[in-house]
C-alpha cells in the first residue's frame, strides 16, 4: 500500500466561498483591531511579554523591513499605487485559480494581509507595526498580524506551486 502524504488540498477543497470570505474577514478585522489597540496603548510605552517578545509601536513608511522608507509624498504615493496594483492583480489571479478549482486560501491570506497594510498606508501614511522579537541585543524587524498572514500565505502558495503536477 503506497504511503499517503499529507495534502493541504483535501482540507481546502471542502471550503466554500462563505468560509473563505469568513477567513479573509477575520484576518482583516483581527489585524485592524490589534493595530488600533497598539495605537491606543503603546504610544509612549512598551510591554515585555517574554524575554524575547515585546509589544512596541512603530510606523513603517517603507515596505518589508523598512526598505524604501522615506517621508517623501512621492515615494509613499508610488509605493501605495504599486501595492494597490499588485493587490488587484492577485485578486484576479485568485479568482482565476478558484474558477479552475484550485485551492486559494494562500492567496486569501496574502490578500487579507495586504489589505490591512494598505489600509494603514491610506489612513496613517505608514504601516502600524507592534510585535518585536529579539534575542539579547539582536532585534528582528517589528511586524504585525497582516505581515504574519502574508508570510504564511506565501508559504502556502509556494507549497501548492511545488506540489501541483506539471501539465
Amino acid at each position: 500500500m503506497p504511503k499517503q502524504r499529507w495534502d493541504l488540498g483535501r482540507w481546502t477543497e471542502r471550503l466554500n466561498w462563505w468560509q473563505l470570505s469568513a477567513l479573509f474577514g477575520t484576518i482583516v478585522l483581527a489585524d485592524r483591531g490589534t493595530k488600533l489597540l497598539a495605537i491606543k496603548y503603546l504610544q509612549h510605552q512598551f510591554y515585555v511579554l517574554t524575554p524575547c517578545l515585546n509589544l512596541e509601536l512603530a510606523y513603517n513608511h517603507g515596505v518589508s523591513w523598512g526598505m524604501f522608507s522615506t517621508n517623501g509624498l512621492g515615494t509613499r504615493c508610488f509605493l501605495s499605487g504599486l501595492i494597490f496594483a499588485l493587490f488587484g492583480w492577485l485578486s484576479w489571479h485568485t479568482y482565476y485559480r478558484a474558477r479552475r478549482g484550485r485551492p486559494v486560501w494562500g492567496e486569501l491570506l496574502v490578500l487579507a494581509g495586504a489589505l490591512g497594510n494598505l489600509w494603514d498606508r491610506c489612513l496613517y501614511g505608514a504601516v502600524v507595526d507592534f510585535i518585536a522579537l529579539h534575542w539579547g541585543a539582536w532585534y528582528f524587524p517589528i511586524f504585525n498580524l497582516a505581515d504574519i498572514a502574508i508570510f504564511n500565505g506565501v508559504l502556502v502558495m509556494l507549497y501548492y506551486t511545488l506540489m501541483e503536477p506539471i501539465s
